[in-house]
């Protein structure tokens, strides 16, 4: 999840202080930047959180990467 927001905010253009003042003015979630830099650096955060940062950040759903099987590869 760590990796899905923090990709996010960089196709959004979101540093963690606009989001922290997205998520205020959005949700009234009262984080300071800093707090909010070091959740997602930890990627200590429930779903729910993941949700409301993309929504803060404008975004309408939660669209998941698709991954093609390499066949190139051996099985271990």
């Amino acid at each position: 999840m760590r990796t899905y927001l923090r990709a996010i905010m960089l196709l959004r253009g979101y540093d963690h202080n606009q989001l922290a003042e997205a998520l205020s003015s959005k949700f009234g979630i009262e984080m300071h930047y800093d707090q909010l830099r070091k959740l997602t650096h930890r990627g200590t955060f429930k779903a729910e959180f993941l949700i409301q940062c993309v929504v803060a950040m404008g975004g309408e759903s939660l669209e998941m990467p698709r991954f093609e099987s390499d066949d190139s590869h051996p099985s271990r």
